[in-house]
């Protein structure tokens, strides 16, 4: 890619593969796996980055009874990063980490009453090397009084975890006194936290149109800050910030033919 004064590199390289069998008409399992690998070189003062990605994946769904539509899995990614830092002005400490994450998930949906009320409850508990375990529930109630109308309300909670940028990067990277401006990077660094609530109507108008119209309200915590340490001119990455968001969303479609 271009970029001033002069160009800068960047290679990638991926390979998937995914297995999937079907048990019976009520059962299926897919199983998927991943490498991928990705170099960027910038110019001279800035941060050349080799990270490697290796990922497994495994679902299973079935259906139990006559009510319960259920899907399980998990996880397990690791990250190997190789950061050269070309200047001392700036960059990630340590050079090199090895990010591991796992989490395992399920979901269970639930026809509380056939074609008319269903209930779909879900989470999924995962763990990496910066916050530990994180648990992100979901809650989700369907309401369909006429096979051309739905109405849902839903809560779920989420987190983005830290990543290097978060917690591994230091102005300079070579100790100086406190009365020195640097930024000491995040070690406290926790996942910024969001519960989301929605509200939601779909009809469909016709056979060709369909309209859907939903409201939200989304709450966040332990939003990404820098703040500086009393006394002293260190500033770290912290979670001194939150904030809230809200809106409704309509949409539609129209198959012309």
């Amino acid at each position: 890619e271009h970029t001033s004064p002069g160009p800068s590199s960047f290679d990638q390289q991926d390979v998937m593969g995914q297995w999937t069998h079907t048990f019976s008409s009520r059962s299926d399992l897919q199983l998927l796996a991943y490498y991928d690998r990705s170099w960027r070189r910038d110019l001279p003062g800035t941060i050349n980055d080799q990270l490697q990605t290796y990922d497994i994946d495994l679902q299973h769904h079935f259906q139990f009874g006559k009510s319960n539509d259920l899907l399980w899995g998990g996880e397990y990614r690791l990250m190997q990063d190789n950061s050269q830092n070309t200047t001392p002005y700036f960059g990630f400490l340590p050079a090199k980490r090895n990010l591991q994450l796992y989490n395992f998930f399920a979901q269970d949906e639930i026809k509380l009453v056939p074609d008319l009320f269903k209930l779909t409850l879900g989470t999924k508990l995962l763990n990496d090397i910066y916050t530990g375990f994180e648990w992100q529930p979901s809650a989700r109630l369907t309401w369909t009084p006429a096979r051309q109308q739905t109405v849902w309300a839903a809560i779920s909670r989420a987190v983005r975890t830290p990543s290097r940028i978060d917690v591994d990067y230091h102005i300079p990277t070579y100790p100086v006194s406190p009365t020195t401006q640097n930024v000491g990077g995040g070690p406290d660094f926790e996942s910024e936290k969001l519960v989301a609530y929605e509200l939601g109507y779909r009809v469909q108008a016709s056979q060709k149109v369909s309209l859907s119209l939903a409201a939200f309200y989304n709450s966040y915590d332990d939003l990404y800050s820098v703040e500086v340490v009393p006394d002293t001119k260190t500033y770290l990455i912290q979670n001194g910030m939150k904030g809230n968001s809200q809106g409704v969303e309509i949409s539609g479609v129209w198959q012309v033919f």
